[in-house]
Order: C-alpha cells, then structure tokens, then sequence
C-alpha cells in the first residue's frame, strides 16, 4: 500500500470509531463498525492489505491510481 491509501484507512477507522462512540450507532451495528476499524487501523499500521493480496494487486506506486 502507498502513503494515500494508509492514511485514508486510518482516517476512515478513525471516523467509524468516532461514529459508535460520539454518535447515534450502537447494538450490532456498532460492533460491526468497531471490527471493521480495527482491521482498517491494523491495515493502515502495517500496510497490509489482505483484499489487495487476495486479488494480486500492487499499489506501491502512485501512478497505479491514475491508469
């Protein structure tokens, strides 16, 4: 993964996490937001991502985005 895509994740897990424990979310929903952040986090921390790896996608170059 480059650079754009860890932060996206990160941002993205961040606002679920804000969601569930700041707004309206909550019961199974919530868990289900809170699972799915943690995996975006754990993806955005060690730049795995097991969807990319699982369609045998590489996106450490930037200019993949824009083909």
């Amino acid at each position: 993964m480059n650079t754009l895509d860890r932060v996206s994740r990160f941002v993205i897990a961040a606002v679920l996490v804000a969601l569930v424990i700041f707004g309206p979310v909550r019961g199974l929903l919530g868990f289900i937001l809170i699972v799915m952040s943690f995996f975006f986090f754990v993806a955005s921390f060690t730049g795995f991502c097991l969807f990319y790896k699982s369609i045998n996608a590489d996106f450490n170059n930037s200019d993949e985005y824009f083909k």
